[in-house]
């Protein structure tokens, strides 16, 4: 089985999650935290060394990157997969940092939500073939009135069709 970097988003966010969230971090007490804090490979405000690095994540010998899609031979190109994976997941508002208190207190707050939670996500059947189609619906506002959405594109079969309706109000 080859790891993708769907994988490894999964991955970080899970390390991320135990590590970050919920959590006020003092950057001014502890410091800017770094990937290997951020990972849970050592705790946030202590010095990370090569030794507590080696067989984690940001360790290109590590078993994930022996499956990946692509070749991860140095401890650089592991970091910047990583940095890739948690800049995605920032962009897709899975990992958020807040400052409470504004940007001069130094104080952030974490979240990092479910990467597989999908609140929209809803199946029905394929009018064709009778397979599984996944949709997210979407609500959109036009000519003041609502429609709601829902595209449909079977993954086994060439059937595709757009369906909206129109919302009334009570």
């Amino acid at each position: 089985m080859t790891n993708t970097m769907a994988d490894l988003r999964r991955e970080v966010a899970k390390r991320l999650r135990d590590t970050l969230h919920g959590r006020e971090i003092d950057t001014m007490e502890k410091g800017m935290p770094e990937l290997p804090h951020m990972l849970g490979i050592v705790t946030i405000g202590a010095i990370s060394t090569p030794k507590a690095e080696k067989g984690s994540l940001l360790d290109c010998d590590h078993e994930f990157w022996n499956a990946y899609y692509e070749d991860v031979n140095t401890e650089g190109k592991a970091k910047r997969e990583i940095e890739s994976a948690i800049h995605s997941l920032k962009d897709d508002e899975i990992f958020r940092v807040s400052t409470p208190y504004g940007e001069d207190a130094g104080i952030w707050y974490c979240e990092v939500g479910d990467i597989d939670e999908k609140p929209n996500r809803m199946v029905t059947v394929c009018a064709d073939c009778g397979e599984s189609i996944p949709t997210e619906p979407e609500l959109k506002h036009t000519h003041g009135h609502y429609t709601l959405e829902f595209s449909l594109d079977c993954p086994e079969c060439d059937f595709s069709a757009l369906y909206e309706s129109r919302i009334t109000r009570k």
